[in-house]
């Protein structure tokens, strides 16, 4: 999940993810586990040579640990520990590996293996990521702990499979991600030729 402010009173089973507090405009997106997109992927490469997340397994592979300190990195890299050190807080940002300020160390996240699978086609994907944007007074998003339903605002669309052009469109820009990723909503269901409605 990345999201811009996140409000719980811990008397309450309610967790609200919305706009920071001022704005007018409310920004979200929220991704499957298994979520990969090989365009993102290029992406991140940027204009190096090589991949950073490649980069970051090799490392790990040859320091024998997920966890390594920047500075070893940097030194097995050949660059400066400050560009290193903010190629690695730009990774954990996108969730890929944990950052400690305090230790400037990194723990590699199982996302690295799961998208470097990907790309080489070794594990399944999907494309599930939902994107909210809505205007004050709307949430983007409310999560019950209850049930971990987490009920989602200013979705115009959502794409569940790219080859096989799947999407769902839901009417009131509303849909409620359930275990499992099952998805409720009323709205439109495009599937290739085809096209259902639900009410």
């Amino acid at each position: 999940m990345y999201f811009e402010y996140l409000s719980w009173d811990m008397d309450e089973s309610k967790i609200v993810i919305t706009r920071p507090r001022g704005a007018a405009l409310g920004k979200a997106q929220f991704e499957s586990e298994s979520f990969f997109d090989a365009n993102y992927f290029m992406r991140l490469m940027g204009i190096d040579e090589y991949h950073p997340l490649v980069r970051l397994k090799r490392f790990a592979e040859w320091y024998y640990s997920s966890t390594f300190p920047v500075e070893e990195f940097a030194r097995w890299l050949g660059k400066p520990v400050d560009i290193v050190t903010g190629l690695c807080i730009d990774m954990a940002t996108r969730g890929f590996i944990f950052y400690n300020r305090s230790l400037n160390e990194v723990t590699l996240k199982e996302k690295v293996d799961d998208y470097l699978n990907a790309y080489a086609r070794k594990k399944d994907y999907d494309v599930l990521s939902i994107m909210s944007e809505t205007k004050a007074p709307v949430d983007n998003a409310l999560l019950d702990l209850r049930d971990y339903r987490l009920t989602v605002n200013g979705v115009t669309g959502v794409y569940l499979s790219d080859s096989q052009r799947v999407a769902i469109y839901p009417y009131n820009r509303q849909l409620v991600i359930g275990k499992n990723r099952s998805l409720e909503f009323d709205g439109v269901v495009a599937a290739g030729l085809f096209t259902f409605f639900r009410a």
